[in-house]
Order: structure tokens, then C-alpha cells, then sequence
């Protein structure tokens, strides 16, 4: 938890502590975002000629809006439904992590306070899915399904706490006046 209380611009933030790490957004040119492990990121085939076996028409073939499968033998994520800006929240404890997809924001300033907010209280939220992943790497990566990994325009990275075991996915939709999101949460739920 040090490391992001030391490389974290929102630690400290209108008077209170805040207990979480905050990525940069990252957009896409209308498709989803693919989420796989970062040893293993090269294996992803983006788009060539809109072929249904390419990897970018099978993200697109995807309705929910997050699935978990298997492409070239390795756990992938599609994050579907909308091309929504998209970024990753660490809580500091390690306990979780979260993505956060903005379906839209009328006033950042307060952002970091429905952040907090979440990270602190989202279990009260009925999840619209859920599902799990074996996560046997520590180091993802997050970025536009319809490049490679080497062409991709920008990427975010996710670091798991516990490698070779399984996080349980639950999808929420929150909304307040001034913001929208839909969040993955990942928790770690089981060492095999």
C-alpha cells in the first residue's frame, strides 16, 4: 500500500484521506476494451479485416457488459455493452479493485468524493451481473480491443494482489445528480 500512498495525486484531498489510487482515463475508437494479462497482452490480434474469427469481432460479439473468456488459451476480459471512458481504481489496503466506465459526469470536482464513496460503500448496490476469473498473473493491462497490444494508442494497468486464484466480477451501475458510472469490482475470493 505504500507505493500508491507515494505515487498517488489523490491521496489527500478536501480535508480527508482518501483509500484509493486512481488511473488516468483511457477511451476507445467506438468498440470495447479488452483486459488480459500484461505477460500475455501480445496475443491479442486486434482488428485486420473484420473477419468473425479476429479477436476484435469476437470483443464486438460480446452483450454483456463484462465477459470473461478464453482467447489462445489465456483469460481475457471484453468490457462490453458501451465504449465508455474507462479507468482503474486501487483501493490502498489491496482488498479490491475497480473499474470505473463513465457514462457521463456533469461536474468533476467532485469525483474523488463519489469515488470514495463507492470504494467505501458499493456492497450496497444490487450488482446487475456477476462472475468470476482465475487470475494467475499479477500484472493487466487495459486497452482498445480493436489494436494490438504493441499498436495500441494507451493502455492502463491493473495490479492483482494474489496470483492462481480466483477473484469474484460484480457489476454495478451508480448514479447521483452530477455523475454516472457502471464499476467491476474485483475481489479476491479463493486460492486454489
Amino acid at each position: 500500500a505504500r507505493l500508491y500512498k507515494e505515487n498517488n495525486p489523490f491521496f489527500i484531498q478536501k480535508g480527508f484521506a482518501m483509500n484509493f489510487f486512481k488511473t488516468h482515463n483511457i477511451d476507445t475508437y467506438g468498440g470495447p476494451l479488452v483486459m488480459l494479462p500484461k505477460s500475455d497482452a501480445n496475443i491479442w490480434q486486434g482488428c485486420v479485416d473484420l473477419k468473425p474469427e479476429e479477436h476484435y469481432s469476437l470483443a464486438c460479439s460480446q452483450h454483456n457488459y463484462l465477459s470473461v473468456l478464453a482467447v489462445e488459451g489465456v483469460q481475457t476480459i471484453i468490457l462490453g455493452d458501451e465504449p465508455l471512458p474507462t479507468f482503474a481504481v486501487h483501493k490502498l489496503d489491496a482488498s479490491e479493485i475497480f473499474i470505473f466506465r463513465a457514462y457521463w459526469i456533469n461536474d468533476e470536482s467532485h469525483i474523488d468524493t463519489h469515488i470514495k464513496n463507492i470504494v467505501d460503500g458499493h456492497h450496497k448496490y444490487q450488482p446487475l451481473e456477476e462472475t468470476s476469473i482465475f487470475i494467475n498473473a499479477i500484472e493487466w493491462v487495459i486497452f482498445d480491443s480493436a489494436f494490438t497490444f504493441k499498436d495500441k494508442e494507451d493502455s492502463i494497468e491493473v495490479k492483482f494482489t494474489h496470483k492462481n486464484c480466483l477473484y469474484k466480477i460484480q457489476t454495478y451501475l451508480y448514479e447521483a445528480s452530477d455523475i454516472s458510472f457502471l464499476i467491476h469490482s474485483f475481489k479476491y475470493y479463493n486460492e486454489l
